[in-house]
């Protein structure tokens, strides 16, 4: 199980095996910037919360 702490890495911000959202939104975006980076980063997100 990965290392969380409720202030700089709560774990309800963590998948099961313990990625935060945002690294995973980075990994996806690459190069993107601006507008298409935005909307595939918000995309991801609320892909991401879905379940």
């Amino acid at each position: 199980m990965a290392q969380f702490d409720t202030i700089t890495k709560p774990k309800h911000y963590q998948g099961k095996h313990g990625l935060e959202a945002m690294a995973v939104v980075d990994n996806f975006i690459g190069n993107l910037a601006g507008k298409a980076a935005y909307c595939w980063g918000n995309v991801i997100k609320y892909l991401l919360r879905f379940q």
